[in-house]
């Protein structure tokens, strides 16, 4: 399966380290919640794993940021 986010991984990593902009304040407190309170890079322990972290951020960055409501449909990404 191709990865249709592969394009925008360098601005997937850019958003993370910049503090998630571009995103509702509603996001950035659900955010807040699943994060590690010493690190929100990571998971809070307990809530998810480090790869559902991640997809978990992919769909918000996607949706919020990239504006695509449609994930892995083609032409989305």
């Amino acid at each position: 399966m191709f990865n249709q986010f592969a394009r925008h991984e360098q601005a997937f990593i850019d958003w993370r380290r910049d503090g998630y902009p571009g995103v509702k304040a509603e996001t950035y407190q659900y955010i807040d919640f699943l994060s590690a309170p010493d690190n929100d890079q990571a998971p809070r322990e307990g809530t998810l794993w480090p790869h559902q972290w991640a997809a978990f951020l992919r769909v918000i960055c996607s949706h919020e940021v990239l504006g695509q409501t449609k994930i892995g449909r083609r032409g989305c990404c």
